[in-house]
């Protein structure tokens, strides 16, 4: 749980004086502690509300050690523990007793990760995925074969329907970081009227959500294509507000990452206050999150547990991963990268 008093030194990392300005606003405002009241980390929330993860640690350890060995043998490197961050992520919120299938998954939201970080200011590299995804020909690419490995990897989970909707989702968002370096590259990202479209198309939404597919026959895509659209502009919604208010710290921290936050283009171009536009999103991601609850049959308990499990675990990763950097503000968070059964 995390306590009402915040030192003011937790927001020290934060160079830029506006940056940490608006930052400070967004945490007295009580931004935060909406999304918290979800998982129960909200001061004044009663303990049986509080989200409690369920993972495997020495599960996570192996899905590690594999993906961590295959991206070092092809040279992608620098990337901090972002391989345990997202093993966890998926452990968390995609359960499954299948370790292949786990393997899989994780191996894909790990390069997901990977390729948009490295693609948002590099648009050569979204070009190369986009040439990979569409199959364009292109001159020979580790990051594209490695890509191809992956999606061999989850087809025998899945239907070939289906496996080409979840390939058109992730590849979709090299579009996005495609036209958000063009924007960073031109310093138009503060008046374009494209920056609202970038967000919708680099943020992964649907494929990250419409992984849970894989997790119960209950939420099979083939068996409920209307369900799956019914709910679709609330992941959007979801997926997107709730990172972008829980990404403000990180973000404010790298600077060049703030500048080109939606959240901060969106108060620059309609001339609104920071904390007014963040207060917004919260709001927009806390009505996503009741209305895909909402959608869920009547009776379709394992359906509807498997949706607030999901939603309630990104909320949790992204307060209790290394890369979102709260414990600075939050000294008594524990970050999940550290819980480990190896030794050493």
């Amino acid at each position: 749980m995390l306590a009402n008093d915040r030192s003011t030194p937790g927001l020290s990392r934060i160079e830029n004086e506006e940056y940490r300005a608006l930052v400070e606003r967004v945490l007295d405002a009580g931004c935060l502690r909406k999304l918290l009241r979800v998982i129960g980390t909200e001061p004044s929330a009663p303990a049986d509300l509080r989200y409690e993860p369920q993972v495997d640690l020495a599960s996570i350890d192996r899905e590690v050690a594999t993906i961590q060995a295959e991206m070092d043998a092809r040279g992608f490197i620098g990337k901090g523990r972002m391989v345990r961050t997202l093993v966890y992520m998926r452990a968390l919120m995609v359960p499954t007793d299948n370790p292949a299938l786990g393997l899989a998954i994780s191996r894909l939201w790990v390069l997901g990760t990977y390729c948009d970080d490295i693609s948002e200011y590099e648009p050569e590299n979204s070009l190369c995925l986009l040439k990979c995804g569409l199959n364009v020909k292109q001159p020979p690419s580790l990051l594209a074969d490695y890509c191809d490995l992956a999606f061999s990897e989850v087809a025998p989970f899945c239907d070939p329907g289906f496996l080409a909707l979840f390939k058109f989702y992730f590849y979709q968002g090299f579009v996005g970081t495609l036209f958000e370096a063009e924007q960073h590259r031109t310093g138009t990202q503060h008046i374009s009227n494209g920056s609202e479209y970038i967000r919708v198309m680099n943020g992964f939404c649907e494929f990250w959500f419409i992984t849970l597919q894989f997790s119960d026959p209950c939420l099979a895509f083939s068996e409920n294509k209307l369900f799956w659209l019914e709910i679709m502009d609330a992941i959007i919604i979801f997926v997107q507000t709730v990172n972008d208010v829980l990404s403000v710290y990180k973000e404010a921290v790298s600077e060049v990452d703030f500048a080109n936050s939606i959240l901060y283009k969106r108060s620059m171009k309609r001339q609104a206050p920071f904390v007014e536009v963040t207060q917004q999103a919260a709001d927009d991601g806390l009505a996503a999150y009741e209305f895909i609850l909402a959608a869920a049959p009547p009776g379709a308990e394992r359906m509807r547990s498997l949706l607030e499990n999901y939603m309630k675990g990104y909320i949790y990763f992204h307060m209790s991963c290394e890369r979102y950097g709260w414990k600075d503000v939050f000294p008594e968070l524990t970050y999940f990268e550290d819980a480990s059964v190896q030794v050493g």
